[in-house]
């Protein structure tokens, strides 16, 4: 075999901590991202900024193989790295490292965009506050946990009251009730549901103060 032509390039094989149904998305269309995230800013680094009229170095970079190249193994996605030196190697493993690293964050920063913040008016006098959030937060809790189940969420949500509410609250009418005002904000991850946390809030309000107001109705006949 003509020695000219033996691979005389530096390969490694590493794991990349990203889902197995994601690896369209981190290669890109076509493999783009690939080439102008890893591959073409390894060559930049490496061989340096050149002009294009320079011969030698555009003989140089097209030279310059540097391969990236991702593979789903069971359940691990790994890159096969190669570049004609460890010096470039070491430079593209860093890339490759670096791109993750961004990957995982604009996946996170999408996960986080499912989060939705309701806020809702109580018509209500705000001495039944303590009544809806119960003895250590028992009945707030349970709402949480009722809207968690409701939707199939990841995470219970996050269920504050508040005194100062912005303007585009939902007020939500009871009758019976003292009239008043209490604030509640209601955060969760997951798809638009508006409609029915508003049923879920306003069924958990009737039922919690209904039991309430029966509890004072039946100690007032039996003081008269």
């Amino acid at each position: 075999m003509d020695a000219s032509n033996q691979d005389t390039s530096m390969k490694i094989t590493q794991i990349i901590d990203i889902p197995k149904d994601k690896i369209g998305l981190f290669v890109g269309k076509s493999g783009s991202n690939i080439k102008y995230k890893i591959v073409l800013p390894t060559k930049r680094e490496y061989l340096g900024e050149s002009d294009k009229d320079d011969e030698q170095a555009n003989e140089e970079w097209k030279q310059c193989k540097v391969y990236c190249h991702v593979k789903q193994n069971d359940d691990e996605v790994s890159v096969e790295l190669s570049a004609p030196t460890e010096d470039c190697l070491s430079i593209l493993k860093t890339k490759v490292d670096d791109f993750v690293k961004v990957f995982q964050n604009n996946s996170s920063k999408k996960k986080d965009s499912n989060q939705r913040t309701y806020s809702f008016r109580l018509n209500i006098s705000d001495h039944f506050t303590g009544k809806l959030i119960g003895i250590e937060g028992s009945n707030i809790q349970q709402l949480s946990e009722t809207i968690q189940k409701q939707h199939s969420l990841e995470k219970n949500p996050y269920i504050r009251f508040v005194k100062k509410l912005p303007k585009n609250a939902k007020d939500i009418f009871f009758d019976g009730f003292d009239s008043g005002e209490i604030g509640v904000i209601i955060k969760l991850n997951g798809d638009k549901c508006f409609a029915s946390v508003m049923k879920l809030l306003t069924e958990y309000v009737n039922d919690t103060l209904k039991s309430e107001c029966d509890s004072v109705n039946e100690q007032a006949d039996e003081s008269w």
